[in-house]
């Protein structure tokens, strides 16, 4: 069962909202929009890092990524992510085209068992 906590009230409140604002706005300015969040993410991550640098008694101790363990472990879900995105939108086109798959087994190939 679920867990109602602030993390997935925020998802849910915000995924039907982003959806919302990609009808609204169209594929362009959607972009556009993303491209904005992105870079304002950027400004507010700068900022964070300053703050945490100047205070005496910071929230997170940036000393912590200078450990190459610590930021191994950090770093291995982002990693993960792109190899498995990566395997989504490479595997059905070799399994259709190397392991002479059709498309219907090469999808059900792809399914979790």
């Amino acid at each position: 069962m679920a867990r109602v906590n602030a993390y997935n009230v925020t998802f849910a409140a915000c995924m039907p909202a982003c959806g919302a604002l990609a009808d609204l706005l169209g594929r362009r300015r959607m972009f556009a929009t993303g491209l904005t969040l992105l870079i304002g993410s950027v400004v507010f991550l700068g900022l964070f890092v300053t703050v945490e640098r100047r205070s005496s008694h910071p929230m997170f101790d940036l000393g912590l990524l200078t450990n190459p363990r610590y930021l191994g472990v950090c770093l291995m879900p982002f990693v993960l992510s792109f190899v498995f995105v990566g395997l989504l939108a490479f595997l059905p086109t070799y399994l259709i085209g190397v392991g002479g798959a059709n498309a219907d087994s090469a999808g059900a190939f792809m399914l979790p068992r």
